[in-house]
């Protein structure tokens, strides 16, 4: 029999991790249920080798989620009950992802199971799976779904923003490291036959770049290569926790480029933990979410580090300030969320602050570093030409 490991939240919000046997992973999920559990995560631990396994079934994708949560909540908010909702949207879906994904959810409701234990059992993100059990045990569903929809879709809209701003300043840049390798690894070896043949000495900055020509000849194919091998296998190597820690630690270090993605991820993470705590969620237990959701291993330990601590009695603010990733504006208004007994208000306040400010430093961050690059990348190419131009002018006076 095939055994599960766990994750579930207990009635005074503590996080339940452990490992049960059970027939398949719904089983695994109603039995939880059943003990007063609310399940996050089952996934399956190890398998009895004689039982033949189910084809492996992909978590849901933002786009679908966020299609699937706006026609959902606009069902539920005109009073239709979920079976029937989930029965016209599987009618009414024209996406075959989506289509699919409803008729699972409807077999199993109609089933018996509840909405969150349906959703869990297909993968869903463990946030969405949290709110939609704080929405059924507070009997405000419809409002949860809404609230839902609405920040998924501003978390996919700030993500798509960010993505199309960047996307002129990657192609000039791949564009034009292409033309100078070019020039330096196969055009100027070209010119260099020809200099050499004339028996004098060529100006230092034909010699250069001539040089400089010679390590992109030799070394560009074996680093084009390693390159490729990096981008295909970096993901695999990422996923042992230490090297995944580093590696997003190094990101939020990074010049310009660190802070972006510090409010990028914070944005996220105050969105996601404000409509948690809104919804009944406690505040260890949705900090505990939340660093699963967080998309940066650094903020995610400090996330959970601040779970220990406000189980411990420690004010979240300092916990988040200890860790020394977060944006100090976020801090800030944590604290002020804390001392006016406001905290879910103050970080949803939070998260559409930093939307605005990160949209804002894309913006900045794109009309600095499209010129930049312009003007840096035609200097080399500048002096690429310009040194065959005065070898080309040296050998002319020789010839006179």
């Amino acid at each position: 029999m095939p055994v599960f490991r766990y994750t579930a939240l207990a009635a005074d919000g503590a996080t339940i991790q452990g490992d049960m046997d059970a027939a398949d992973r719904t089983a695994a999920i109603q039995r939880l249920q059943d003990q007063g559990l609310l399940p996050i995560e089952a996934v399956e631990a190890r398998a009895d080798p004689a039982r033949p396994q189910a084809p492996a079934r992909r978590p849901p994708t933002t786009k679908t989620l966020v299609g699937f949560s706006r026609q959902l909540a606009t069902l539920l908010s005109a009073g239709i009950p979920l079976e029937r909702s989930l029965a016209i949207q599987r009618e009414m879906s024209a996406e075959r992802a989506t289509v699919a994904l409803v008729a699972r959810l409807h077999g199993r409701i109609t089933g018996g199971e509840p909405f969150s234990a349906a959703a869990a059992a297909e993968d869903f993100d463990p946030v969405y799976v949290a709110m939609l059990g704080a929405g059924e045990a507070g009997g405000t569903l419809d409002r949860v779904v809404e609230r839902l929809a609405e920040s998924l879709e501003r978390g996919e809209a700030l993500r798509e923003g960010v993505r199309s701003a960047l996307i002129y300043p990657a192609i000039v840049l791949a564009v034009a490291a292409l033309s100078i390798a070019v020039l330096l690894g196969f055009v100027l070896p070209r010119f260099a036959a020809l200099f050499q043949g004339f028996g004098r000495p060529l100006p230092p900055a034909t010699q250069m770049m001539l040089a400089l020509g010679d390590v992109v000849a030799v070394w560009g194919p074996p680093l084009a290569v390693l390159a490729v091998l990096a981008a295909v296998m970096g993901p695999s190597l990422l996923k042992r926790p230490e090297r995944r820690l580093a590696f997003d630690t190094a990101l939020l270090r990074l010049p310009l480029f660190g802070d972006l993605i510090a409010r990028f991820a914070t944005e996220r993470v105050m969105r996601l933990l404000g409509t948690l705590v809104a919804n009944g969620v406690a505040l260890p237990a949705a900090l505990e979410i939340v660093a699963n959701a967080a998309g940066n291993a650094a903020i995610g330990r400090t996330l959970r580090e601040a779970a220990s601590g406000t189980r411990e009695g420690r004010r979240l603010s300092a916990m988040l300030a200890a860790g020394k990733h977060l944006p100090a504006i976020a801090i800030e208004l944590t604290r002020v969320g804390e001392e006016s007994g406001r905290l879910d208000a103050m970080l949803l306040k939070t998260a559409e602050i930093l939307d605005r400010e990160t949209q804002r430093a894309t913006a900045r961050l794109v009309a600095l570093l499209t010129p930049a690059l312009t003007i840096l990348l035609g200097g080399i190419v500048a002096l690429i030409v310009l040194s065959l131009i005065s070898a080309v002018m040296d050998i002319y006076e020789l010839a006179i």
